[in-house]
């Protein structure tokens, strides 16, 4: 398997009428035997199959048997962001720029569809193949192999790059956004939550803006190493988050706007 998570494992397949080669995420129905649970995964493929994005892990088809659901969508190379931080550490403002740009360009795509993804993290921005040649080339580096696209003006759409380096994946906490809806459903991955996702019903609820506090987690975290609320304890991360607890390390030079970048991203105010 290529890789696993909750109820679904995901695999390899070949398919032998053309010889292309996809990924297949399969998810057991004994998981879906509650109502809930079938229409968050109704919700996923719907939202799934609307994006057209470059940025964005291609859905190809789905189907299902009497066992299980099967969501085929395009193969990357099975490394994530997360990987290109194991494999290089912190990375310059220079290395992460190209990568947080398209990640912008993904998420400026699903809000102008009026959706949300609320899972944006590391382990979930899926490096192409031309994208991991590029992090383990050592002439290169992330970011500077001038055979790959580069981000001209002001495009932040599909068109802005025809060598992505990275494609957002799993959709299993996407939601589409009614006009003025604010949605309080509690989700996401714990160091990358926004503050107004934690208040849950007690809240105002959250919208949009979640998105762009992952995207100042993962620049902080691709620039300093490790995320900004990060500890060993999950409700001291929440504590954390709720009182806009984090500090930039003093031994990694940043530039300032670089800094006001993130302190944007990561307001305690959506």
């Amino acid at each position: 398997p290529l890789g696993k998570g909750g109820f679904a494992m995901v695999y390899a397949v070949h398919e032998t009428r053309t010889g292309k080669t996809y990924a297949c995420k399969v998810v057991s129905k004994s998981s879906l035997a509650k109502e809930r649970a079938r229409k968050k995964m109704q919700t996923e493929i719907r939202i799934h199959r609307a994006v057209d994005c470059a940025h964005v892990v291609k859905f190809v088809r789905c189907f299902d048997d009497d066992a299980n659901v099967y969501i085929i969508m395009e193969l990357c190379s099975n490394k994530t962001l997360s990987d290109v931080v194991k494999t290089r550490g912190k990375l310059t403002e220079d290395e992460a720029a190209p990568y947080l740009r398209e990640v912008v360009a993904a998420g400026h795509h699903l809000h102008a569809m009026k959706v949300i993804h609320r899972d944006l993290k590391l382990g979930n921005l899926f490096l192409t193949q031309r994208g991991w040649e590029e992090v383990t080339n050592a002439e290169f580096g992330p970011g500077k192999d001038p055979t790959l696209g580069v981000f001209h003006g002001d495009a932040l759409d599909e068109s802005c790059s025809r060598d992505s380096r990275l494609k957002i994946g799993d959709f299993g906490l996407a939601c589409a956004l009614e006009h003025g809806v604010r949605r309080k459903t509690i989700c996401g991955t714990p160091n990358y939550i926004a503050p107004e996702v934690l208040e849950g019903s007690k809240g105002m609820g959250h919208s949009y803006e979640v998105d762009t506090w992952s995207f100042g987690v993962i620049l902080y975290t691709l620039l300093f190493g490790s995320p900004p609320f990060q500890t060993k304890e999950i409700k001291q991360t929440y504590k954390r988050i709720r009182a806009g607890d984090y500090s930039f390390p003093p031994d990694v030079v940043v530039e300032e706007s670089t800094k006001e970048l993130i302190r944007a991203a990561l307001h305690p105010e959506p």
